[in-house]
């Protein structure tokens, strides 16, 4: 992750800088105008290099009050530009600052991706640096404060050291994670206990539930039975309807025929009556013709007997034997002619009609007719009847099958739903169980943790060992170039560490080396240390900061650590030497001039 710009603003004794990291080997120095005597002293060449990422990044500082520049007072910002697998990530953070006021903003690639908390933005800065604060400056920074003093630090805090660096991991921070974990194990199991007994009393419910429906569904009356009640009692309406069908059409056909028979019967009495009314015109005429002849008969007896004439009404006192014969002879053929009426109407009186065969055949059939029709009619209301019957039987059938299907539907559906809550609630149970015997082992391995990390545990020794042993390799590496025929080494005696120091003149301690040797040896050491922790980083920086790390050293002595440097470069682009010890001036040609003034620090040299 490469650092490419430092942007200050108001931070310190600067108002308003930029920075590029370039690659080289650079020497930093500083003039501080403001102090009478032109020293290097409160320049602010720290403060440019290592004191602003440290803030920006973590909000670490040595003097937090002092953060702001004293002149202005406000609108105090630091930005740090990276450049991380191609692309580019800006962090920046403000104090009292007018338009962000205390905050924290993060960008990538462009876009804001700063959190709502200035927590939650820390966590993502800590997350793309892949590294902790401490181990952060261990792979960044070598200050006098370490590469002065470890040496002189008694043996146990030599072990705090090392453990705080992050060279070895942050054991109290793992131990109290390891306790916290067993903790959160055993809660998660009690819960997960308590969770099993209450699925159990669910198991046991649910399967006294479900024998119940088994028992249920046994004693439910099988609906076979009634559907085949069901089917004949359909039949039987499919076969009255057909019959009944058949029976309606010649219904309909009986009252055309016996409306047709009236009418014939009707129209046959009409003949009859016409029939004996011409007889009865002809009676009447004969008894008309019959009255005349006896009028005319009566006439001329009285004739006879008066002697009047009946034409001129004159008195004949006698009438001769012919004229006698004569009406005698008219009264006979009167009279035999009345006789021939008689006859005629005695013959046309007995032709008179009252009734005839035909008219009793219609009246006959009429009778047939309308006696069928009753009885088909009867036939129609006893079919439909038992159409009725019929259907009622059906429909009370299918309501008894619907009802019995039904109840035996619910049952079946409560009984696959009881299953499958079943066959859920028990793979809820293993996936507990399985989860409660992971959490007993996380349990117990979180035990075994903060049992080994705690203070003389063996897990935490045996790493501390592993360091040791990788730190003496690296350590030896830089003590044949610092030393001619000596070897340094660390020990664990005793969970603490000794530093052995050994030459031509044999083992002794490093109390009893110059201050010369002495520096030179803490020196080695912090840059093992470095390398370690560089080895042990995900994360890779293009730079370095050496802060007044000449402190104590010689003309050889500094030229050494020169040559190391160089070294160096060849994985760390960008190394800056912060300090104005002369001997480092001689020895490196690329250098960086801070320069205060007027309370204002500025970068005027850059060669």
């Amino acid at each position: 992750m490469n650092l490419k710009t430092i942007k200050l603003q108001n931070f310190r004794s600067f108002k308003n800088c930029e920075f590029d990291v370039t690659e080289g080997l650079w020497l930093v120095q500083g003039e501080n105008l403001d102090d009478g005597m032109s020293s290097g002293n409160g320049s602010g060449k720290s403060s440019l290099i290592l004191e602003s990422i440290r803030w920006c990044l973590f909000g670490s500082s040595r003097d937090p009050e002092k953060v702001i520049n004293n002149a202005v007072g406000k609108n105090c910002c630091v930005s740090l530009v990276f450049d991380k697998d191609g692309e580019e990530v800006v962090i920046s953070r403000y104090r009292k600052h007018s338009d962000f006021e205390n905050g924290l903003k993060l960008s990538l690639g462009g876009q804001e991706v700063t959190g709502y908390r200035i927590a939650d933005t820390q966590k993502k800065i800590e997350e793309i640096l892949g590294v902790s604060e401490d181990l952060f400056n261990s792979l960044v920074a070598m200050t006098y404060d370490l590469s002065g003093s470890f040496s002189r630090l008694t043996p146990a805090q030599r072990v705090e050291v090392l453990e705080s660096l992050g060279v070895s991991q942050n054991y109290d921070e793992m131990r109290n994670r390891a306790r916290t974990d067993s903790a959160e194990s055993k809660r998660e199991m009690q819960r997960l206990q308590v969770s099993l007994s209450g699925l159990q009393g669910s198991l046991v419910e649910k399967k006294k539930r479900l024998d119940d429906l088994v028992e249920e569904l046994s004693k439910t009356p099988d609906v076979k039975e009634l559907s085949e009640q069901k089917a004949s009692a359909d039949q039987e309406v499919v076969f009255l309807e057909k019959n009944l069908e058949g029976i309606q059409e010649k219904v309909k056909e009986l009252p055309f025929k016996i409306s047709e028979t009236r009418d014939n019967l009707a129209n046959t009495k009409v003949g009859i009556q016409e029939h004996n009314n011409e007889l009865d015109k002809k009676i009447l005429t004969l008894s008309s013709e019959e009255s005349n002849n006896n009028k005319e008969i009566h006439t001329i007896k009285k004739t006879l007997e008066s002697g009047i004439c009946p034409a001129c009404k004159s008195v004949i006192k006698s009438f001769s034997e012919s004229e006698k014969a004569e009406y005698t002879s008219k009264i006979i053929e009167l009279e035999g002619r009345n006789k021939s009426i008689n006859e005629e109407k005695d013959s046309l009186s007995k032709s008179r009609k009252t009734t005839t065969p035909e008219i009793e055949d219609y009246a006959k059939l009429i009778t047939q007719l309308e006696s069928e029709h009753l009885q088909i009619n009867n036939v129609v209301r006893e079919m439909r009847s038992k159409i009725f019957t019929a259907k009622t039987q059906s429909s009370v059938i299918e309501q008894k099958v619907l009802i019995l299907s039904e109840s035996k539907d619910k049952l079946l559906i409560e009984r696959e739903i009881k299953l499958k809550e079943i066959d859920f609630v028990e793979g809820e149970q293993k996936t507990l169980t399985a989860r409660a015997r992971d959490e007993s082992k996380k349990a117990a391995i979180a035990d075994y943790f903060f049992k080994t990390l705690s203070p003389g545990g063996g897990l935490r020794n045996k790493i501390l060992e592993n360091t040791i042993r990788s730190l003496n390799v690296t350590l030896h590496k830089y003590i044949s170039r610092l030393f001619q025929n000596s070897f340094v080494e660390m020990e664990i005696i005793d969970k603490n560490i000794e530093i052995k120091f050994k030459d031509v003149r044999g083992e002794r301690s490093v109390e009893t080396l110059s201050q010369g040797e002495m520096r030179r040896v803490d020196l080695a050491i912090q840059f093992a240390i470095l390398t370690l922790a560089k080895n042990c980083s995900k994360t890779d920086f293009n730079f370095l900061v050496l802060d007044e790390v000449g402190i104590g050293l010689d003309v050889v002595g500094v030229q050494q650590m020169i040559s190391l440097l160089e070294v160096l470069q060849g994985r760390i682009p960008s190394i800056y030497v912060v300090s104005n010890d002369p001997m480092f001036t001689n020895a490196i040609e690329t250098r960086i001039l801070v320069r205060k003034q007027g309370g204002e620090s500025r970068v005027v040299g850059n060669n």
